[in-house]
């Protein structure tokens, strides 16, 4: 199926909690996925496409700490994104890939607030707040904008890090 959204929900299996097969664009956002069985992973992406898939504020657990939170077959593709989640035994896999082409990533994303005070812990309005991945060696900023009258910004969401079968393409 595609284009679904699942919200608030717990989802448990002693197999392979959510298996994402031939779905594109679907939506889950504070889910919970236990996979409580052995010899099984928490959520597998298996047969292309499976991409555009979103995990936002949503927790994996593999209760069987040999296997993986999130796995993707040698068969699935495309990219899916993955913010604020908490991976219980921090293990993602990706089965060996024949098409390089083709080759699944998942991508991580974290929130990132910011409040700006005086040294007298007053607010400053319209400070000027500028981020840059350090690690890419990039000249511009990731993001560059103004407090509000509170000394805060709008909630940003920033890459964490990117995998694929090559394993970790970028940390931050």
């Amino acid at each position: 199926a595609n284009k679904n959204t699942i919200s608030e929900s717990t989802l448990q299996s002693y197999g392979n909690c959510l298996v994402i097969s031939r779905s594109t664009s679907n939506s889950f956002f504070k889910d919970d996925f236990q996979s409580n069985g052995i010899n099984s992973d928490c959520v597998y992406f298996s047969f292309s496409p499976t991409d555009s898939n979103t995990f936002s504020d949503s927790a994996f657990n593999a209760q069987d700490p040999a296997y993986n939170d999130i796995r993707f077959s040698s068969f699935s593709s495309g990219t899916s994104d993955f913010t604020n989640v908490k991976l219980a035994n921090r293990k993602i896999s990706f089965d060996p890939f024949p098409d390089p082409e083709k080759m699944p990533q998942a991508r991580f994303f974290w929130y990132v607030n910011a409040e700006v005070k005086d040294k007298n812990e007053q607010p400053i309005e319209r400070a000027h707040v500028q981020a840059f991945y350090e690690n890419l060696n990039a000249p511009d900023p990731i993001f560059s904008v103004y407090t509000d009258i509170e000394g805060r910004v709008q909630q940003l969401i920033l890459l964490g890090s990117l995998h694929d079968a090559n394993g970790d393409q970028y940390r931050s």
